[in-house]
């Protein structure tokens, strides 16, 4: 028996995949002057996204190890942070760092900070501390967010000194036990255990 591999080339498969009338169609459209190539039928805002994704309801979104994660859990630990963010003063246009691992609270964080308008600034976890105050100074960052280490301390040594070292903490908010119990229970996980104010 023969296999012809592969089926097709990579061209072929573009081609078929981007063709008028497929989900994935194309077309070209001028932005800020210049023609782009674009999906014509890709949702508009990321905003889009989040609430095409709570269409599937209990169906899995993430799998972290052993852990499942619902579309519909994901929308409600959005929601909530998203709600916190606001309440805490984040308005369309801020910017919030997201330094964390991959973990299911990572896409949390970065579509909590796009529903309340913010400007997310993801930035490498591995980096050094330099490197870290650096990235946070040079994007304008008004919020950190970060992920609880596997110990339970809310910052590493490197992250606590750039905000000691800056003088630039206006007010650190670390979740209550009982807060964080309550967020792990709709949403498991190493809860996000901090969110620092710079400015």
């Amino acid at each position: 028996m023969t296999t012809n591999w592969p089926a097709m080339s990579i061209a072929e498969a573009h081609a078929l995949l981007t063709a008028p009338g497929s989900p994935l169609e194309m077309e070209t459209v001028v932005i800020r002057g210049r023609p782009t190539r674009t999906w014509k039928n890709a949702p508009p805002t990321l905003r889009d996204v989040f609430i095409a994704g709570r269409a599937h309801d209990d169906k899995i979104f993430l799998v972290h190890e052993d852990e499942r994660v619902s579309f519909e859990a994901f929308a409600r630990a959005t929601l909530k942070l998203a709600a916190q963010l606001r309440a805490d003063g984040v308005v369309k246009g801020d910017r919030i760092a997201v330094v964390m691992r991959n973990l299911p609270e990572w896409p949390v964080a970065f579509f909590a900070a796009s529903l309340c308008g913010a400007i997310v600034t993801p930035l490498n976890a591995w980096w050094t501390g330099a490197e870290l105050e650096y990235g946070l100074s040079d994007s304008g960052t008004r919020v950190l967010l970060v992920d609880a280490d596997p110990q339970g301390t809310a910052l590493t040594a490197d992250h606590a000194r750039i905000l000691a070292a800056e003088q630039r903490l206006r007010d650190r908010d670390a979740l209550g036990e009982g807060r964080a119990a309550e967020r792990q229970q709709e949403f498991r996980g190493a809860a996000l255990r901090t969110r620092v104010r710079i400015q």
